[in-house]
Order: structure tokens, then C-alpha cells, then sequence
């Protein structure tokens, strides 16, 4: 395996918990979306009917999650394999297993996980920083998936981009289906970011 990377928010980092086992857990650099009304939706086929809604503050990670970091899920025995993480939700046995990375570098996001698969992984992630897990409080986990209304708050910011860039498509400012053809290491289109610095909301891995 290649793409070891040393960028904040790309890895992971040593932790020494209180019973003194030492475990590597994702080094997530988050960021600061202020509260306030944003403009949801647009007048297209696809999309919602466009609202201004108005959201509290919260913080979403400058990076997808990458290999590196999802792979200590994997290998945690107290990890993937552990059921903890999967019950109360309507997984089957083969949802709960994970599928190989097509794209085998250590600072690409992490592909073909699905959403049950996602939700373990934060829950078990919120436990490993110590934190509430419990299914029916998700929203005082330390790590959760963001609700529809947060995504495309961090990623079209307050008056609706087209883009997490801006309004105009510009084929250099991410990693599309017709450039590269694979997935790229998280963040290597800096021009594509977000005005708060969020990387890859444009390109780069189906979300």
C-alpha cells in the first residue's frame, strides 16, 4: 500500500486511553460552519424546493474519510467485526461486511462503504473518543453523518453555489468522472475547496 500522508486530518494518530492501552484512532480536522439561514434547494429537476433554512452551528471534516482511517475500524477487534456497532439498525450479514478498496492508497477516501457501514463507523469511532453511542442519540455522538441540510450547507455555503467553488463548472478544480479516472488523494485541489477550506464536496468519490 502507498500514500502515506502526514497532513493533518488525513491519517491517524496514536491514543493512550485510561486503562492504558495504546490505540490508533482517525485524526479528523474539523471545521467551524457558523450558525445561521443558508438557501436549500434550486429550481432543477433533482433537486428540493428551494427554502432558506436555518441551522445552529456544527463541524464537519476537511477531508472524506480516507483508507488509513477507516481501515482502523477494520482493524480495531473491537472494531467492524464487533456487533455493538450494528445493532438496532435493519443491516444483513453481507451489509455489515466490508467490500475491498478498488483504489488500494492510504490518503484516497475510503470507497464502496455503505451507509450502515458509515453509521458503524462513527458510532464506533464516538466510543473510541470516549463519548455517547447510543443509537438513539446520534446527535450527541462525537462523530455522526451530517443530515442532508448540514452537507449541502458546507458545500454550497449560504446563498446556494452551484459548486463548492463557486457557480461556474471548471473541469481543473476537482477530480471529476473525465479527468483522472480514478479517485485522488483527499485534498490535491486546493482551488476546488470551499471558502471555509472543506476539500473534495465537488468531485473526487460518490458520496
Amino acid at each position: 500500500l502507498v500514500g502515506f500522508d502526514s497532513r493533518k486530518g488525513v491519517g491517524n494518530r496514536r491514543h493512550r486511553l485510561d486503562s492504558g492501552e495504546s490505540i490508533s484512532r482517525p485524526d479528523l480536522d474539523w471545521i467551524e460552519i457558523p450558525a445561521g439561514r443558508f438557501k436549500y434547494g434550486d429550481e432543477s429537476e433533482y433537486a428540493a424546493r428551494p427554502e432558506e433554512v436555518e441551522l445552529p452551528t456544527f463541524y464537519i471534516a476537511r477531508y472524506p474519510i480516507t483508507m488509513a482511517q477507516f481501515q482502523t475500524f477494520l482493524d480495531d477487534p473491537q472494531g467492524a467485526s464487533d456487533p455493538r456497532w450494528f445493532e438496532g439498525l435493519a443491516a444483513t450479514e453481507d451489509q455489515r461486511q466490508s467490500e475491498p478498496q478498488y483504489f488500494k492508497y492510504l490518503n484516497h477516501p475510503r470507497e464502496t462503504v455503505n451507509w450502515y457501514q458509515a453509521i458503524a463507523f462513527c458510532r464506533w469511532l464516538s466510543w473510541r473518543l470516549e463519548g455517547p453511542h447510543d443509537l438513539r442519540s446520534v446527535a450527541e455522538w462525537e462523530v455522526r453523518l451530517p443530515p442532508e441540510f448540514e452537507w449541502e450547507r458546507a458545500a454550497r455555503g449560504t446563498a446556494g453555489r452551484s459548486y463548492a467553488y463557486g457557480d461556474k463548472y471548471d473541469s481543473s478544480r476537482a477530480n471529476t468522472e473525465f479527468s483522472i479516472g480514478q479517485t485522488s488523494a483527499v485534498g490535491v485541489f486546493p482551488q476546488g475547496c470551499t471558502p471555509e477550506g472543506i476539500a473534495d464536496m465537488t468531485g473526487n468519490v460518490w458520496e
